[in-house]
């Protein structure tokens, strides 16, 4: 669960990195694809290992929620750390 917590804040924010990206010219869809090839390299984990879990956690919404909710935490505890710096 830690690690699927870590990756899901990770997605959350290359999605924003992207997307703000994108606004000025470059292509979302691409970006995300390759920050994402980055985030499981880095992870050390396989889209396939990722979708698995990620479908796992879907079914079990008591489980998603807790993940969800924790990557929240983590993205604000991110967001507090490089405000300091």
């Amino acid at each position: 669960m830690d690690q699927m917590v870590q990756i899901m804040s990770d997605i959350h924010i290359v999605d924003a990195v992207a997307a703000e990206k994108a606004q000025g010219g470059m292509n979302e869809e691409n970006l995300t694809k390759q920050y994402m090839v980055q985030i499981f390299k880095n992870r050390g984990v396989t889209a396939e290992k990722f979708l698995s879990s990620f479908r796992f956690y879907e079914n079990h919404p008591a489980l998603f929620d807790k993940i969800y909710g924790e990557a929240l935490e983590e993205m604000s505890r991110r967001e507090a750390k490089l405000s300091k710096e």
